[in-house]
């Protein structure tokens, strides 16, 4: 017979009572549940229900944005090509939510590096779209600029740093031969063990995240090219025996006296530092009238001998 009612249902809710046609609006995607009830003029009633899919319309809309960087901070303007009013703009960098406020946002990293930075856009008429792009911040190289000025006294290396930096130096780290040897500041000091060429390198770093390096080759000659030296002052008063040692490296000295028979009569042995030093040597009794040898061997190679005279 006759159908005298139409009764649909979603999700068990009745939307419509209208006829045999209708439609009805969902707010989101999902799958829902649609049933229509019929009764007849004759009084039969029957029930159909079936699962309806709604899928976000993709095809919709597309979310795009473009970027600028300075220094650590990423500009960000997002743009959309949907039909409809953009409703909703999310941001994430690296999976996680930094900005909901609109199309144009900025977000500050701490360190040089890639970035993915992600878009989620939603329309009013529901599509939803998703655009992320690597996003590559470097340190502002340009806005800073490490220089060192040096001057060597002996085995010592004096230096004094210095930056064209716009903001703060905030650390000046110092290397000789890639070994980190001090942090303390601009101006600092190196001691070296002997002659050769050092690489020195300064590296700085700004309050506004800039870094740079500073490299030079620094000649150490020694002892303003002194050599291993022996001076034998005169004999004084009290019969002691005056010398002046000039050590050109670091390391160890043994001083030696012999008669000219080559018997030894005095030795003394310790370590020394680069440079000239004064040693006074006592003797317990008188010496008899001679010629006495002296010997002084350097770090147990190098040997420097020479004569005195005493006469009682």
């Amino acid at each position: 017979g006759d159908v005298v009612s139409w009764h649909w249902y979603i999700n068990n809710d009745l939307f419509s009572d209208s006829g045999p046609e209708t439609d009805v609006i969902v707010d989101e995607p999902g799958e829902y549940q649609i049933c229509l009830v019929i009764e007849t003029a004759a009084g039969c009633v029957d029930t159909f229900c079936h699962g309806v899919m709604v899928e976000a319309p993709q095809g919709d809309c597309e979310a795009h944005f473009t970027w600028n960087v300075e220094g650590y901070t990423i500009f960000l303007n997002g743009s959309s090509s949907a039909g409809g009013d953009v409703v909703s703009w999310h941001w994430y960098i690296n999976n996680d939510l930094f900005s909901d406020s609109g199309p144009e946002t900025d977000v500050i990293v701490d360190e040089p590096g890639e970035y993915q930075i992600c878009l989620v856009i939603e329309t009013a008429a529901g599509c939803v779209d998703t655009f992320c792009h690597g996003v590559m911040v470097e340190a502002p190289q340009g806005d800073c600029e490490a220089h060192f000025t040096w001057n060597v006294e002996g085995y010592t290396i004096f230096l004094n740093g210095s930056s064209s930096a716009g903001g703060d130096v905030v650390s000046w780290h110092w290397y000789i031969n890639n070994d980190l040897f001090s942090d303390s500041g601009p101006e600092t000091d190196a001691v070296v063990d002997e002659p050769g060429e050092y690489q020195i390198c300064l590296v700085i770093e700004t309050n506004a995240g800039c870094a740079d390096t500073s490299c030079y080759q620094v000649i150490i000659e020694g002892l303003l090219n002194q050599q291993n030296n022996l001076k034998i002052l005169p004999p004084g008063e009290d019969e002691s025996l005056n010398l002046i040692v000039t050590a050109a490296v670091t390391g160890s000295i043994q001083i030696s006296i012999f008669e000219m028979t080559g018997r030894q009569i005095f030795t003394h042995q310790e370590s020394v530092q680069s440079g000239t030093m004064q040693y006074v040597i006592p003797f317990n009794k008188r010496l008899s009238t001679g010629i006495y040898l002296i010997s002084v061997q350097f770090n147990d190679s190098a040997v420097i001998t020479g004569k005195f005279a005493f006469l009682n």
